[in-house]
């Protein structure tokens, strides 16, 4: 009877001892591009996000920009899309060309999370896999994730020709002619007396530099990203990276620090100790950040109307932020 209770300890202790260690280590990985589809030259912008409690030691490599070109047939059994120095003839044209590869950690609730966004153009037809983005454990170990791919289609797929105007008959037609050769002549002159003029103007006129404010950049990037749009088509992921990073950004213009790096806990604390006054802003702030973490690492999926309001309560809250900076009470 004593050995029968034994065994039924000891086994339930080995059932549960990995039930309680897999959480800790557990990561989930996500991979994603936006558009799937499209013809020769678009952009693609391509995601690849890895959260869980424990990322100490988990190392990224980054894409290295610059063109890449298909494998020979002789080395298809070596690598997969190897970057070509020197491209043969009949590979003149590149697969696709990375513009730029950039990396954002974030922390939420003990809860990290790097994301790495690559964006590229690619050249060729047909459907491609895009390139791999190593990532390994603290052991040197690779983790694999489902790697996207993308269908690159023709711009002209039906090969129709476009409209070209007939060759001009060179019997009897001078009219043409004697008009282009008028042109030059008259472009010629006009030539001459502007580069006189320029050289002879010794007074020049200095014209202002433009340059934009925090605000304004932060006011003409969510009108670039379209992130309005975002929310009525229920791109939520689209809306969440993208308000993210350019809210981040403005922060770092108009404080002076840079917030692409810190977590929502470290900005509050930077923007308590630049402004005066700063405890009520920071609340703010981190209060519109934490949707943004909720829907990043809990994968939590907010309403169009939630998102709306944090929509609006960014913008105001930009604009606060502008506003107090240029007062004589925001002054750092």
């Amino acid at each position: 009877m004593l050995l029968k209770k034994i065994v039924i300890i000891v086994s339930v202790f080995c059932f549960a001892l990995p039930a309680f260690s897999a959480g800790d280590t557990e990561r989930v990985l996500k991979s994603s591009v936006s558009p799937e589809k499209g013809n020769v030259g678009r952009q693609f912008s391509y995601t690849l996000s890895i959260a869980g409690n424990d990322l100490e030691g988990v190392k990224i490599i980054l894409p290295e920009r610059g063109e890449y070109y298909p494998e020979s047939s002789s080395d298809k059994k070596k690598s997969s899309h190897k970057k070509a120095e020197e491209p043969e003839e009949d590979k003149a044209v590149p697969l696709y060309i990375i513009n730029s590869a950039v990396k954002d950690e974030s922390e939420s609730d003990g809860l990290k999370q790097v994301t790495v966004f690559v964006d590229l153009t690619c050249y060729r037809t047909g459907v491609h896999q895009l390139p791999e983005i190593i990532i390994t454990d603290s052991d040197g170990v690779r983790l694999g994730y489902s790697i996207p791919a993308v269908t690159i289609e023709e711009l002209n797929k039906e090969g129709q020709p476009e409209d070209i105007e007939p060759p001009v008959e060179l019997s009897g037609n001078y009219t043409r002619l004697v008009v282009l050769v008028l042109g030059v002549i008259a472009a010629g002159i006009a030539g001459f007396f502007i580069f006189r003029y320029f050289r002879n103007r010794r007074k020049l006129i200095s014209v202002p530099e433009i340059k934009q404010t925090p605000l304004e950049f932060f006011m003409t990037e969510i009108e670039r990203l379209k992130l309005n749009e975002c929310i009525n088509e229920g791109r939520v992921n689209d809306y969440v990276f993208g308000i993210s990073i350019t809210f981040r950004r403005f922060l770092s213009m108009e404080l002076g620090f840079d917030a692409a790096e810190m977590t929502t806990g470290e900005i509050s604390a930077v923007i308590k100790k630049y402004l005066r006054n700063g405890s009520g802003y920071a609340a703010e702030i981190v209060k519109i950040m934490e949707a943004w973490d909720l829907s990043k690492f809990a994968e939590f999926t907010l309403s169009k109307e939630l998102l709306l309001i944090n929509y609006r309560s960014t913008i105001a809250a930009a604009e606060r932020l502008h506003e107090i900076r240029r007062s004589a009470d925001g002054q750092l």
